[in-house]
């Protein structure tokens, strides 16, 4: 019998359900983790793994609830607000895109109405927006609590 290797995950470090031999040659594999929920490209050839892309969902930026968390904690410095909105977001970047595209048919009424529409479409993001940094927030905090 062969001697077999489980593949670990590029972005958390756990293992993932495949296996490998250490003659398997894999391009372009999409390597999923059950652990954190999360597809990353990989290639595989003579046992080592090489990470082709990470996952993350086009048009979610990472660091967007950054001005949240500073209004929140006035003592921390940017680069720390931005590295706590990454993870914040880590997880949800397939969610918070969904939320943003479904804002787009409001925005066209906004625009249709030569600007007079945004009085009311742009509160209407940024309170929307808002909710869920402190949903995620919640949500964060109680995941931390139970570990």
């Amino acid at each position: 019998m062969t001697k077999t290797k489980i593949l670990m995950c590029p972005v958390c470090g756990g293992k993932t359900r495949d296996r490998i031999r250490a003659d398997t040659t894999l391009t372009n594999f999409p390597l999923f983790c059950p652990k954190c929920k999360r597809e990353s490209l990989v290639d595989v050839r003579h046992s080592m793994t090489t990470v082709i892309r990470e996952p993350d969902a086009i048009g979610v930026k990472p660091y967007m609830f950054a001005p949240y968390i500073l209004a929140d904690n006035p003592e921390m410095s940017a680069s720390e607000a931005i590295t706590a909105s990454k993870e914040l977001t880590d997880g949800h970047k397939g969610e918070l895109f969904v939320l943003l595209i479904s804002f787009f048919p409001w925005l066209m009424v906004g625009t249709l109405t030569l600007g007079l529409g945004y009085i009311y479409v742009l509160p209407y993001v940024q309170a929307t927006i808002t909710n869920t940094y402190y949903r995620l927030k919640k949500v964060t905090v109680k995941m931390e609590s139970d570990r």
